[in-house]
């Protein structure tokens, strides 16, 4: 009984500090914003080049 109190404990605990971490450090997605962007534009010239390749 006494373990699965403080077991219980402990996930309580950890679920609370993810809780502050994403109110203290907010999730920064502005890398991913990057990397979509760099990606689309790859798409663009690969479709450019494909386009340009293929038989009128």
């Amino acid at each position: 009984m006494f373990y699965a109190v403080c077991g219980e404990q402990d996930r309580n605990k950890e679920a609370f500090q993810m809780k502050l971490d994403g109110f203290y450090y907010p999730l920064n997605d502005s890398w991913l914003t990057t990397c979509m962007e760099e990606m689309k534009k790859d798409i663009a010239r690969i479709q450019n080049v494909t386009d340009a390749a293929r038989p009128a």
